[in-house]
């Protein structure tokens, strides 16, 4: 469903550290790759309370086809956050 694409909400353990880490920033939005050569920018703000990737995030998703239950694993990495998505599928027959 697109509209599951349409922002991330950052797991609780890891908002406290992206607090801290934007505050060093003093920026509103971060950078995101899966690789060196490719970045985009990604808006962070808070909806209904959670800290969220928004404006930006369906684009990425799109282009480096995330879909809605890949699992999604983010890193700090200098000045932005590395991307690593998996499918979650499991093999037939489990």
């Amino acid at each position: 469903d697109e509209e599951d694409l349409a922002m991330f909400v950052i797991p609780p353990k890891f908002q406290e550290v992206m607090r801290q880490w934007l505050v060093l920033k003093a920026k509103q939005f971060v950078r995101l790759s899966t690789n060196k050569w490719c970045k985009f920018r990604v808006h962070v703000h808070t909806f209904k309370g959670q800290m969220v990737l928004g404006r930006g995030w369906h684009y990425f998703c799109h282009r480096h086809r995330i879909l809605p239950d890949n699992l999604v694993v983010l890193r700090i990495s200098d000045l932005g956050l590395k991307v690593k998505s998996r499918t979650t599928t499991a093999p037939s027959g489990v």
